[in-house]
């Protein structure tokens, strides 16, 4: 299976895994290509929150 790296959802998943994971560097990372690559506003928008909650966590 071949995973297309401008699709913001797969970016969006992988934060949300290393999320879970405690990895919340990599999971900035990945929510940050995630509101890069997104197509949908809404959920660019929750993307954006999530990645707002992550930057917190490293501070």
């Amino acid at each position: 299976m071949l995973l297309d790296p401008g699709n913001g959802v797969v970016w969006q998943e992988a934060g949300l895994l290393h999320w879970e994971l405690g990895n919340s560097r990599a999971a900035v990372l990945a929510f940050e290509h995630a509101v890069a690559t997104m197509q949908e506003p809404a959920l660019c928008s929750r993307v954006q929150s999530l990645l707002d909650e992550a930057l917190c966590q490293l501070n």
